[in-house]
C-alpha cells in the first residue's frame, strides 16, 4: 500500500516535471495575450478619438476656432491675445521673514 503511494507521487512528480517547461510556456503566451489586448483596446480607443476629432474638424466651425485660439494662438482680427506662464506653486515651508 505504501509502496504504491510512493510510486504513484513518484510518477505525479515526474509528469509535473515534464510537463513544467509546457506549463510556464502557455502561461507566458497568456500574460503576452493579454498585454496585446490591453494594447489593442488602447489603440481601438486612440482610433476612436481621432475620428471624432477629425469629423469635428470638418463639421463643426466652433471646435476648429477653438483649436486655432488655442493651440495655435490664433484670434480674430482687432483681437489681443494675452499669454500668461503657468501658475507656480510656491513651497509652504518658505515663509516671508518678518523683521
Amino acid at each position: 500500500m505504501l509502496a504504491t503511494i510512493i510510486s504513484m507521487a513518484l510518477i505525479f512528480a515526474i509528469v509535473i516535471m515534464a510537463f513544467w517547461p509546457v506549463i510556464q510556456e502557455l502561461q507566458r503566451r497568456k500574460d503576452e495575450m493579454l498585454r496585446n489586448e490591453r494594447r489593442l483596446a488602447a489603440a481601438m480607443e486612440e482610433e476612436r478619438r481621432q475620428t471624432r476629432e477629425i469629423e469635428l474638424i470638418k463639421n463643426n466651425t466652433a471646435y476648429l476656432e477653438h483649436l486655432a485660439r488655442v493651440r495655435l494662438n490664433m484670434g480674430k482680427p482687432g483681437e489681443v491675445i494675452y499669454n500668461f506662464d503657468p501658475y507656480k506653486v510656491m513651497a509652504t515651508n518658505s515663509s516671508p521673514k518678518v523683521p
